[in-house]
């Protein structure tokens, strides 16, 4: 489980600075970085490297790189505990991480905003499952008193894929915020979905994008 921990994809709001510096030096899978990173066309995000494509509602607020960086800065300042190696390892995640995709509910950066991210890092060993990074994580982030979880791991399947998903409380506000995560495994790499939400209604919103993936097969 140690070196799981190590190279294990850390996910939710730690999200890379500099996506293009981050895809040419990170990864050798594929020369052209905006194919990997993917692309929307007519409200659909579609991602050939991968192999997915998702709905993505006009009325959701797509991040720039500015506003990413600010969150991945805020995010991993909340997620630090007294437990520096943890707080080590989640910082070198950070690092390691690519982001694919980020949008938000309008108007972007209320306090009660929520989101759905995609992010991607590759895996050290073709042996390691979805169900391992989950198990992984969730060890990790446990280690903070302010972190709950709202749903254990189970497996399901999303548009012609097999996923982990975990829900977790974040308790570092007046309000909670939930997350749900969906992390699958794609050429090597733990593809990951963060839903971010505060009420039911951002919840069902969110959720919709989540219903309509589709996978091709590897």
């Amino acid at each position: 489980m140690k070196n799981i921990k190590k190279s294990i994809f850390l996910l939710i709001v730690l999200l890379p600075v500099n996506v293009f510096a981050q895809v040419k030096t990170i990864t050798r899978d594929y020369d052209n970085a905006s194919i990997f990173l993917g692309s929307i066309r007519n409200n659909v995000y579609k991602n050939d490297f991968f192999g997915f494509k998702m709905d993505s509602p006009s009325q959701l607020y797509l991040l720039n790189q500015d506003q990413i960086t600010s969150v991945r800065k805020g995010g991993q300042k909340i997620l630090e505990t007294e437990n520096k190696k943890n707080n080590d390892l989640i910082e070198e995640a950070g690092q390691k991480e690519i982001t694919l995709y980020t949008a938000a509910e309008k108007p972007f950066g209320t306090a009660k905003n929520s989101s759905l991210s995609i992010t991607v890092r590759k895996q050290l060993s073709p042996q390691i499952t979805s169900e391992m990074v989950v198990t992984a994580t969730k060890s990790l982030f446990l280690d903070n008193p302010k972190i709950r979880i709202v749903q254990d791991t189970k497996n399901i399947n999303l548009g012609g894929a097999k996923f982990s998903t975990i829900e977790l409380q974040l308790n570092f506000a007046e309000s909670p915020i939930n997350q749900k995560i969906f992390i699958t495994m794609r050429q090597d790499y733990a593809l990951t979905f963060v839903l971010t939400y505060t009420s039911s209604e951002s919840l069902q919103l969110f959720e919709k994008s989540i219903r309509s993936l589709s996978f091709t097969k590897k």
